[in-house]
């Protein structure tokens, strides 16, 4: 009949010492205590009431706790593999190096190696002299033209999104936190154990089933994982080569996020352009007509005169026309 959000409020609610003790006498005294204050002293009766609640919270939790580290430990960990395996995006890379390296040419800065993650959301902010294109878009327009198949890099690295707020520190912070945390409940089962006034045994059975079935087994694996997932995010530093203390993984996946939504824009922006040009394209070659309704009227973008025949003329043409029809007979 406990859920964790009423036990909480529950042990926020329990008197104090004093009270409880004012509470006790009153009650041996024969006083008549309303509801609240007889519930409380009923509660109070238990022993080590507080720790037990805590303990039961802890119970409830345990497996949503448990999960979702598990869940952000892998989340991570795919994220990093995914940005080491993706060969597009490290020839996407190359081409930015090499169009830099043009641009630069004949610099002190020329005929670079590398260049630094950051500087990945900085070139939509390089423009050209007439201010109407960026260094963004010529990167991508030479991807289109030249290299097609790295086009779609993105796809490759789907779950960036979800690991980039992520933080190692808080995953083993809460990892300590279970830990300890089974250690509160051990220790507390065994103080239940050994006191002579307890006669339920409801909640000695139930911890100690739980102690048994998520032992430190469990935590051993999650401790394990964690440690994976760190030697990922070194992977990582050192593959891009930044220093872990000055660029945060999170940083370094944030960046790449904006790239790759960056460069996913301007595609589709280039796929608006070309089907725009295509279709204009074909109204050029293929001019839809639009009638003749007016004296001058426009036909397939030709601008035809036409005047009124006199009645003289009308006869003349039909005529001509009967008389070519018996020719034809004969």
């Amino acid at each position: 009949m406990l859920n964790a959000n009423f036990i909480m409020g529950l042990i926020k609610c329990l008197p104090r010492e004093d009270q409880i003790n004012q509470l006790r006498k009153l009650r041996n005294d024969g006083v008549t205590l309303i509801d609240v204050e007889d519930f409380l002293a009923s509660l109070c009766d238990i022993y080590r009431i507080v720790p037990r609640l805590h303990c039961i919270k802890f119970l409830m939790e345990f497996n949503d706790m448990v999960k979702n580290v598990e869940v952000d430990i892998e989340v991570a960990t795919i994220a990093c593999d995914e940005v080491l395996s993706c060969s597009r995006f490290h020839k996407i890379l190359r081409l930015i190096l090499s169009i830099g390296n043009i641009m630069n040419a004949g610099t002190k800065i020329g005929g670079a190696v590398a260049f630094e993650l950051p500087a990945l959301t900085t070139l939509i902010d390089t423009k050209s002299a007439d201010n109407k294109r960026t260094l963004f878009d010529f990167i991508v327009e030479t991807a289109v033209e030249k290299y097609p198949d790295l086009l779609y890099f993105a796809d490759e690295l789907c779950h960036l999104h979800e690991a980039v707020d992520t933080k190692f520190s808080n995953i083993e912070e809460t990892i300590k936190k279970i830990e300890g945390l089974l250690h509160f409940v051990g220790s507390e089962l065994e103080k239940v154990k050994a006191s002579p006034s307890v006669h339920d045994t409801t909640f000695i059975d139930i911890m100690s089933d739980f102690i048994t079935h998520h032992n430190f087994d469990n935590i051993g694996q999650l401790t394990k994982n964690m440690h994976h997932m760190r030697e990922s995010y070194m992977k990582v530093a050192m593959f891009f080569a930044f220093d872990m203390n000055k660029y945060k993984i999170s940083e370094c996946l944030k960046d790449i996020i904006t790239f790759k939504n960056t460069f996913k824009q301007k595609l589709t922006e280039i796929a608006k352009s070309c089907k725009s040009n295509h279709k204009l394209s074909i109204q050029k070659l293929h001019p839809e007509s639009s009638g003749c309704k007016t004296t001058n009227g426009t036909c397939r973008s030709f601008t035809i005169k036409l005047t009124r025949m006199t009645e003289e003329e009308i006869a003349f043409a039909i005529g001509s026309k009967t008389s070519r029809k018996r020719k034809h007979a004969d």
